[in-house]
Protein backbone atom coordinates (compact mmCIF):
# COMPACT_ATOMS: atom_id res chain seq x y z
CA UNK A 1 0.00 0.00 0.00
CA UNK A 2 1.23 3.56 -0.92
CA UNK A 3 0.88 6.82 0.51
CA UNK A 4 1.29 9.96 -1.68
CA UNK A 5 0.70 13.38 -1.38
CA UNK A 6 -2.01 14.66 -4.47
CA UNK A 7 0.30 16.94 -5.38
CA UNK A 8 2.39 14.51 -7.70
CA UNK A 9 -0.38 12.92 -9.39
CA UNK A 10 -1.14 16.54 -10.28
CA UNK A 11 2.28 17.11 -12.31
CA UNK A 12 0.32 14.71 -14.83
CA UNK A 13 -2.20 16.03 -17.33
CA UNK A 14 -1.23 13.80 -20.00
CA UNK A 15 -2.28 10.24 -19.52
CA UNK A 16 -1.67 8.32 -23.04
CA UNK A 17 1.06 5.91 -23.55
CA UNK A 18 2.29 8.55 -26.22
CA UNK A 19 3.68 10.70 -23.43
CA UNK A 20 6.39 8.37 -22.54
CA UNK A 21 7.91 8.30 -25.85
CA UNK A 22 7.84 12.17 -26.20
CA UNK A 23 9.64 12.00 -22.66
CA UNK A 24 12.23 9.17 -24.40
CA UNK A 25 12.10 10.97 -27.51
CA UNK A 26 13.07 14.53 -25.54
CA UNK A 27 15.47 12.51 -22.79
CA UNK A 28 17.37 10.78 -26.93
CA UNK A 29 17.21 14.51 -28.36
CA UNK A 30 18.70 16.23 -25.12
CA UNK A 31 21.28 13.17 -25.13
CA UNK A 32 23.21 14.42 -28.05
CA UNK A 33 22.72 18.16 -27.24
CA UNK A 34 24.77 18.16 -24.23
CA UNK A 35 27.20 16.04 -26.17
CA UNK A 36 27.15 18.78 -28.53
CA UNK A 37 27.41 21.43 -25.69
CA UNK A 38 29.81 19.38 -23.91
CA UNK A 39 32.13 19.29 -27.32
CA UNK A 40 31.88 23.32 -27.29
CA UNK A 41 32.61 24.08 -23.90
CA UNK A 42 35.27 21.56 -23.66
CA UNK A 43 36.59 23.40 -26.80
CA UNK A 44 36.15 26.69 -25.64
CA UNK A 45 37.85 25.89 -21.99
CA UNK A 46 40.66 24.34 -23.91
CA UNK A 47 41.29 28.25 -25.56
CA UNK A 48 40.01 26.89 -29.32
CA UNK A 49 42.96 24.29 -29.78
CA UNK A 50 41.76 21.62 -32.27
CA UNK A 51 44.46 19.27 -30.70
CA UNK A 52 44.10 19.48 -27.27
CA UNK A 53 40.55 19.16 -27.65
CA UNK A 54 40.95 15.71 -29.55
CA UNK A 55 43.77 14.80 -26.65
CA UNK A 56 41.00 15.59 -24.08
CA UNK A 57 38.84 13.12 -25.56
CA UNK A 58 40.79 10.18 -27.10
CA UNK A 59 43.69 10.06 -24.11
CA UNK A 60 42.39 12.18 -21.25
CA UNK A 61 44.50 10.72 -18.93
CA UNK A 62 47.51 11.95 -20.47
CA UNK A 63 46.96 15.06 -18.71
CA UNK A 64 45.92 15.80 -15.31
CA UNK A 65 44.66 19.26 -16.57
CA UNK A 66 41.91 17.28 -18.69
CA UNK A 67 40.30 16.17 -15.18
CA UNK A 68 38.77 19.42 -14.09
CA UNK A 69 37.53 20.12 -18.01
CA UNK A 70 35.53 16.84 -18.11
CA UNK A 71 34.35 17.49 -15.01
CA UNK A 72 32.50 20.67 -16.42
CA UNK A 73 31.60 19.09 -19.20
CA UNK A 74 29.76 15.85 -16.87
CA UNK A 75 28.62 18.69 -14.76
CA UNK A 76 26.81 20.25 -18.22
CA UNK A 77 25.63 17.21 -19.60
CA UNK A 78 23.90 16.39 -16.18
CA UNK A 79 22.33 20.15 -15.84
CA UNK A 80 20.96 19.63 -19.47
CA UNK A 81 19.89 16.03 -19.60
CA UNK A 82 18.55 14.63 -16.42
CA UNK A 83 17.56 18.52 -15.06
CA UNK A 84 16.74 20.71 -18.13
CA UNK A 85 14.88 17.43 -19.72
CA UNK A 86 12.17 16.64 -17.23
CA UNK A 87 11.57 20.20 -16.01
CA UNK A 88 10.91 21.10 -19.79
CA UNK A 89 8.78 18.25 -20.00
CA UNK A 90 6.55 19.11 -17.09
CA UNK A 91 6.37 22.60 -18.05
CA UNK A 92 5.33 22.48 -22.02
CA UNK A 93 4.19 18.92 -22.54
CA UNK A 94 2.58 18.17 -19.06
CA UNK A 95 1.88 21.94 -18.44
CA UNK A 96 2.03 21.85 -15.04
CA UNK A 97 4.41 23.44 -12.61
CA UNK A 98 7.57 21.64 -13.14
CA UNK A 99 9.25 22.67 -9.53
CA UNK A 100 6.09 20.91 -7.45
CA UNK A 101 8.08 17.85 -8.03
CA UNK A 102 10.65 18.87 -5.15
CA UNK A 103 7.45 19.99 -2.90
CA UNK A 104 8.41 18.30 0.49
CA UNK A 105 6.46 17.77 4.00
CA UNK A 106 9.56 19.95 6.19
CA UNK A 107 9.37 20.24 9.36
CA UNK A 108 11.02 17.65 11.80
CA UNK A 109 9.55 14.42 9.83
CA UNK A 110 12.01 15.06 6.84
CA UNK A 111 14.35 15.41 8.87
CA UNK A 112 13.72 12.13 10.49
CA UNK A 113 13.20 11.21 7.02
CA UNK A 114 16.62 11.98 5.98
CA UNK A 115 18.47 10.62 8.87
CA UNK A 116 16.95 7.05 8.26
CA UNK A 117 17.98 7.18 4.68
CA UNK A 118 21.83 8.00 5.59
CA UNK A 119 21.93 4.96 7.82
CA UNK A 120 20.22 3.10 5.40
CA UNK A 121 22.39 4.02 3.00
CA UNK A 122 25.81 3.41 4.95
CA UNK A 123 24.30 -0.37 5.70
CA UNK A 124 23.50 -1.06 2.10
CA UNK A 125 27.06 -0.75 1.46
CA UNK A 126 28.72 -3.98 2.39
CA UNK A 127 25.89 -5.83 0.67
CA UNK A 128 26.02 -3.18 -2.43
CA UNK A 129 30.08 -4.41 -2.66
CA UNK A 130 29.53 -8.07 -2.33
CA UNK A 131 27.09 -7.84 -5.27
CA UNK A 132 29.46 -5.42 -7.54
CA UNK A 133 31.92 -8.15 -7.30
CA UNK A 134 29.68 -10.58 -8.16
CA UNK A 135 28.39 -9.18 -10.89
CA UNK A 136 31.79 -8.36 -12.27
CA UNK A 137 33.07 -12.11 -11.85
CA UNK A 138 29.97 -13.22 -14.32
CA UNK A 139 31.14 -15.28 -16.51
CA UNK A 140 29.34 -16.12 -19.82
CA UNK A 141 29.11 -19.02 -22.13
CA UNK A 142 31.44 -19.57 -24.77
CA UNK A 143 28.57 -18.47 -28.14
CA UNK A 144 28.17 -15.13 -26.04
CA UNK A 145 32.16 -14.22 -25.40
CA UNK A 146 32.11 -11.56 -28.40
CA UNK A 147 29.01 -9.89 -26.33
CA UNK A 148 31.08 -10.56 -22.88
CA UNK A 149 34.20 -9.48 -24.51
CA UNK A 150 32.90 -6.00 -25.98
CA UNK A 151 31.16 -5.24 -23.09
CA UNK A 152 34.14 -5.79 -20.48
CA UNK A 153 36.38 -3.50 -22.68
CA UNK A 154 33.86 -0.95 -22.39
CA UNK A 155 33.49 -1.31 -18.35
CA UNK A 156 37.59 -1.40 -18.39
CA UNK A 157 37.62 2.19 -19.93
CA UNK A 158 34.80 3.50 -18.20
CA UNK A 159 36.43 2.67 -15.08
CA UNK A 160 39.99 3.85 -16.40
CA UNK A 161 38.07 7.14 -17.05
CA UNK A 162 36.35 7.13 -13.63
CA UNK A 163 39.63 6.50 -11.62
CA UNK A 164 41.50 9.25 -13.43
CA UNK A 165 38.26 11.63 -12.47
CA UNK A 166 38.24 10.65 -8.96
CA UNK A 167 42.15 11.44 -8.57
CA UNK A 168 41.48 14.94 -6.72
CA UNK A 169 44.55 16.53 -5.53
CA UNK A 170 42.84 18.99 -3.22
CA UNK A 171 40.50 19.73 -1.26
CA UNK A 172 38.75 22.02 -3.54
CA UNK A 173 38.92 18.91 -6.89
CA UNK A 174 37.11 16.68 -4.36
CA UNK A 175 34.70 19.75 -3.63
CA UNK A 176 33.89 19.94 -7.02
CA UNK A 177 34.08 16.63 -7.98
CA UNK A 178 31.41 15.80 -5.00
CA UNK A 179 29.12 18.70 -6.84
CA UNK A 180 29.44 16.97 -10.06
CA UNK A 181 29.13 13.62 -9.31
CA UNK A 182 27.13 13.28 -6.76
CA UNK A 183 24.95 16.80 -6.01
CA UNK A 184 24.49 17.26 -9.68
CA UNK A 185 22.95 12.91 -10.77
CA UNK A 186 21.81 13.12 -7.43
CA UNK A 187 19.10 16.02 -8.12
CA UNK A 188 18.42 14.88 -11.87
CA UNK A 189 18.67 11.19 -12.28
CA UNK A 190 16.16 10.94 -9.49
CA UNK A 191 14.23 13.73 -10.75
CA UNK A 192 13.83 12.20 -14.36
CA UNK A 193 13.78 8.00 -13.48
CA UNK A 194 12.04 8.80 -10.24
CA UNK A 195 10.31 12.02 -10.43
CA UNK A 196 8.45 11.63 -14.01
CA UNK A 197 9.41 7.99 -15.43
CA UNK A 198 8.24 6.51 -12.21
CA UNK A 199 5.43 7.95 -11.54
CA UNK A 200 4.16 7.89 -15.27
CA UNK A 201 4.72 4.20 -14.97
CA UNK A 202 2.65 3.75 -12.20
CA UNK A 203 -0.52 6.01 -13.78
CA UNK A 204 -0.28 3.55 -16.64
CA UNK A 205 0.12 0.05 -14.77
CA UNK A 206 -1.77 1.19 -11.64
CA UNK A 207 1.39 -0.89 -9.79
CA UNK A 208 3.79 1.28 -8.11
CA UNK A 209 5.91 -1.95 -7.62
CA UNK A 210 6.23 -2.78 -11.50
CA UNK A 211 6.82 1.35 -11.98
CA UNK A 212 9.90 1.36 -9.89
CA UNK A 213 11.54 -1.92 -11.00
CA UNK A 214 10.99 -0.85 -14.74
CA UNK A 215 12.87 2.25 -13.59
CA UNK A 216 15.27 0.65 -12.10
CA UNK A 217 16.19 -1.17 -15.26
CA UNK A 218 15.76 1.91 -17.04
CA UNK A 219 18.37 3.43 -14.31
CA UNK A 220 20.77 0.94 -14.82
CA UNK A 221 20.61 0.78 -18.66
CA UNK A 222 21.63 3.77 -19.05
CA UNK A 223 24.33 4.31 -17.54
CA UNK A 224 25.81 1.04 -20.43
CA UNK A 225 27.70 -1.02 -17.76
CA UNK A 226 26.79 -4.60 -18.35
CA UNK A 227 29.04 -5.53 -15.03
CA UNK A 228 27.49 -3.11 -13.06
CA UNK A 229 24.40 -3.49 -14.33
CA UNK A 230 22.62 -5.49 -11.13
CA UNK A 231 23.82 -3.73 -7.95
CA UNK A 232 22.94 -0.60 -9.96
CA UNK A 233 19.50 -1.75 -10.70
CA UNK A 234 18.76 -2.51 -7.07
CA UNK A 235 20.26 0.37 -6.06
CA UNK A 236 17.39 2.30 -8.12
CA UNK A 237 15.00 -0.03 -6.86
CA UNK A 238 15.97 1.38 -3.07
CA UNK A 239 15.48 4.50 -4.39
CA UNK A 240 12.27 3.79 -6.13
CA UNK A 241 10.68 2.25 -2.77
CA UNK A 242 12.39 5.07 -0.83
CA UNK A 243 10.59 8.06 -3.04
CA UNK A 244 6.92 5.49 -2.87
CA UNK A 245 7.33 5.85 1.10
CA UNK A 246 8.29 9.08 1.77
CA UNK A 247 6.08 10.75 -1.04
CA UNK A 248 9.22 13.70 -1.60
CA UNK A 249 11.34 13.59 -4.27
CA UNK A 250 14.13 14.72 -1.43
CA UNK A 251 14.65 11.95 -0.11
CA UNK A 252 15.91 9.51 -2.87
CA UNK A 253 18.00 12.80 -4.20
CA UNK A 254 19.47 12.34 -0.37
CA UNK A 255 19.93 8.86 -0.63
CA UNK A 256 21.81 9.02 -4.51
CA UNK A 257 24.15 11.86 -3.15
CA UNK A 258 25.23 10.18 -0.40
CA UNK A 259 25.50 7.01 -1.96
CA UNK A 260 27.71 8.50 -4.50
CA UNK A 261 28.99 11.27 -2.26
CA UNK A 262 30.29 8.57 0.22
CA UNK A 263 32.09 6.80 -2.46
CA UNK A 264 34.19 9.75 -3.46
CA UNK A 265 35.38 10.52 -0.03
CA UNK A 266 36.42 6.86 0.39
CA UNK A 267 38.69 7.39 -2.83
CA UNK A 268 39.76 10.70 -1.68
CA UNK A 269 40.65 9.96 1.69
CA UNK A 270 42.75 6.48 0.26
CA UNK A 271 44.53 9.16 -1.83
CA UNK A 272 45.48 10.76 1.37
CA UNK A 273 46.57 7.18 3.20
CA UNK A 274 43.59 7.85 5.94
CA UNK A 275 41.71 4.71 4.81
CA UNK A 276 42.77 1.39 3.03
CA UNK A 277 40.43 0.50 0.11
CA UNK A 278 42.29 -2.85 -0.70
CA UNK A 279 41.04 -3.58 3.04
CA UNK A 280 37.31 -2.91 2.11
CA UNK A 281 37.40 -4.87 -0.58
CA UNK A 282 38.24 -7.96 0.94
CA UNK A 283 35.51 -7.84 3.77
CA UNK A 284 32.89 -7.54 0.75
CA UNK A 285 31.82 -11.61 1.61
CA UNK A 286 28.79 -13.57 1.89
CA UNK A 287 28.56 -12.99 5.91
CA UNK A 288 28.92 -9.37 5.64
CA UNK A 289 26.50 -8.81 3.00
CA UNK A 290 23.70 -11.16 4.79
CA UNK A 291 24.06 -8.84 8.16
CA UNK A 292 23.69 -5.83 5.94
CA UNK A 293 21.06 -7.56 4.03
CA UNK A 294 19.00 -8.19 7.27
CA UNK A 295 20.04 -4.94 8.63
CA UNK A 296 18.55 -2.55 5.75
CA UNK A 297 15.41 -4.57 5.94
CA UNK A 298 14.56 -4.09 9.07
CA UNK A 299 15.27 -0.29 8.79
CA UNK A 300 13.05 0.31 5.55
CA UNK A 301 10.03 -1.89 7.49
CA UNK A 302 10.72 0.97 10.36
CA UNK A 303 10.82 3.66 7.75
CA UNK A 304 8.38 2.65 6.08
CA UNK A 305 5.65 1.97 9.23
CA UNK A 306 7.09 5.48 11.33
CA UNK A 307 5.87 6.66 7.57
CA UNK A 308 2.26 5.33 7.54
CA UNK A 309 2.12 6.57 11.30
CA UNK A 310 2.70 10.06 10.53
CA UNK A 311 5.75 11.26 8.78
CA UNK A 312 3.23 13.92 7.03
CA UNK A 313 0.33 14.35 4.70
CA UNK A 314 -0.51 11.45 3.07
CA UNK A 315 -3.06 9.88 0.77
CA UNK A 316 -3.87 6.69 0.04
CA UNK A 317 -2.45 5.09 -3.61
CA UNK A 318 -2.68 1.62 -5.56
CA UNK A 319 -0.61 -0.91 -4.05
Amino acid sequence: MDYTPKYIKQLFTQNSPNSLMVLFGAALCSFFLAQFVGAVLAFVLLGFDQDLLKVLFEDPQSDPANRMILMAVQGANSVMMFIGTPLLYLKFYEKTKPFDAFKTFGGKSLVLMLVLTLFIVLLYMPLSAFIIQWNENIVFPEWMSGFAERAREMEDKVKELTMFLIQFESTTDFLIGLFVVAVLPGIGEELLFRGVLQNKLRSFTNNSHIAIWISAILFSAFHFQFFGFVPRMLLGALFGYLYIWSGTLWVPIFAHFCNNGITLLVFYLSKKEMVDIDQQAENANIWWALTSFWLVIGLLYYFKTQLIGGFGTKEKNSV
